[in-house]
């Protein structure tokens, strides 16, 4: 009789069921635990630090981002126009969007590509609009679409994100950013609707747009008499909010006439080689007509323009008043914040400007740009209204507002009413420097102060 050996083949698995072992393709366990690219995703605690990495690789993306912004805006591209600053923008925004979709990808197990969308679109955008840099008129133009498009891509990448759950941490990151780039959407429609929809500032009998050599001035005179009192607004300030108060009192006594400096209210915007503010008042006075001699108003910066227009055109001026007005050598409060102010024209056509401006004294977007411009243009200014050292003995009135004032302001007052052997200095307690113009009360002070000077002009026949 043979024997029969039987043989069995080694199994594959161990038969020591104390011995780990390891799971293989076909176990759906580890099919679920396994990523795009085949490699096993972390479980348990390495699932926390994996979450925490992708959230870390998200935060220093956007905050990259904001900084290539800021540099971008306050470096190469500083005191470019609206469009060039809004570009510039995007550009840094775009480069954070991008490390997002790249970073991700390369050093955590959840790429989120979606990212290179927005990249992409903010690129196309900022480049378009720091190469073809459209002026203020294209850009209200514009505002019909962006907006739309900037709420559509937002709920787009809002979509890709919730399909691509990436933890908590990371969500807490990039909803907020969504939020905020929704809300620019809103703001953005809001600011378009309202600038073409509400009633264009009331045009007052007398007013006219009169051109100055390619590009034209608002300028608005009432009352009679002589000598004229010129109206000089103040930084970022429109001829209707200065004259709302003033120039009906003044006009009981004499002719007067408040006008819009360049970029300011009814006037054209700057011209591209810049504005020279006496010239352009000198021109617009004759081509408008405006009796000579003249009393020259100014409040805050327009105190310095005044100064400068005296200087330039000594035999014109009779009497100067100042409201509060700048020193030339006044420190300059705006120092190193001009770069960042750059930013305010955009911002506007978020409908930011209307918490601070009233649009009863124009559009809030132009507003913003007049305000930049003149604070970019405010030591130039300055120096200009320096070469005056003396008015003689031309009546001088220098009005001080007693409130909130800056340390060394009231002794720089003092030495504005040095510059004539005529003049008068008064303090009105609980003014401010803006109620000056803005509350009738205190603006009936400045009334009074004008009031002095056409007088004593007068009297001096």
């Amino acid at each position: 009789m043979s024997a029969v050996t039987e043989h069995t083949a080694p199994s594959s698995f161990p038969t020591d069921p104390t011995e780990p072992q390891e799971r293989g393709l076909t176990d759906p366990v580890a099919v679920r635990e396994r990523d795009e690219a085949g490699t096993r995703r972390p479980s348990g605690p390495a699932k926390g630090d994996a979450g925490r990495r992708s959230a870390l690789v998200v935060a220093a993306s956007l905050l990259a981002g904001l900084v290539a912004a800021l540099a971008l805006v306050l470096g190469p591209f500083a005191g470019n126009r609206e469009a060039v600053i809004t570009g510039a923008l995007l550009l840094g925004f775009a480069a954070g969007w991008a490390l997002v979709a790249v970073l991700s990808e390369r050093f955590t197990d959840r790429p989120q590509r979606w990212a290179a969308v927005p990249a992409a679109a903010m690129a196309l955008t900022g480049l378009g609009l720091v190469v073809l840099a459209p002026g203020d008129g294209t850009l209200t133009a514009l505002g019909w679409a962006w907006p739309p498009l900037l709420l559509a891509l937002v709920v787009w990448m809002i979509v890709q994100a919730r399909r691509r759950p990436s933890g908590r941490a990371q969500s807490w990151l990039l909803y907020p950013v969504f939020g905020v780039l929704a809300l620019a959407a809103i703001g953005g429609a809001y600011e378009t609707v309202r600038n073409a929809t509400d009633p264009a500032p009331a045009v007052l009998a007398g007013s006219r747009v009169i051109d100055v050599g390619g590009h034209r001035l608002s300028i608005r005179c009432i009352g009679s008499g002589s000598p004229t009192v010129v109206l000089e607004p103040g930084l970022g300030e429109t001829a209707a909010a200065m004259a709302r108060w003033i120039a009906p009192e003044v006009a009981r006594t004499t002719t007067v006439c408040a006008y819009d400096r360049a970029g300011h209210g009814r006037s054209d915007d700057v011209p591209a080689a810049g504005a020279d503010a006496p010239r352009d008042l000198n021109v617009l006075l004759a081509r408008a007509h405006v009796p000579r001699p003249y009393v020259l108003a100014g409040h805050s910066l327009g105190g310095m323009f005044a100064l400068s227009y005296a200087h330039r055109y000594p035999a014109q001026v009779a009497g100067v008043v100042l409201l509060d007005s700048m020193h030339p050598r006044q420190h300059n409060a705006f120092a190193g914040t001009d770069r960042f102010l750059g930013v305010l024209p955009t911002l506007a056509r978020m409908g930011v400007a209307r918490l601070l401006a009233d649009p009863k004294d124009g559009r809030p977007t132009k507003q913003a740009a007049a305000f930049v411009r003149d604070v970019d243009d405010m030591p130039a200014q300055l120096d200009r209204a320096a070469k005056l050292t003396s008015l003689g003995n031309r009546p001088l009135a220098v009005l001080t507002a007693g409130t909130d004032a800056e340390p060394g302001w009231t002794g720089e007052q003092n030495d504005l009413a040095k510059l004539s052997t005529d003049s008068t200095h008064r303090t009105v307690g609980p003014a401010t420097h803006q109620s000056l113009i803005d509350d009738k009360r205190y603006a009936a002070q400045s009334s009074r102060a004008i009031d002095d000077v056409v007088k004593a002009v007068q009297r001096s026949g």
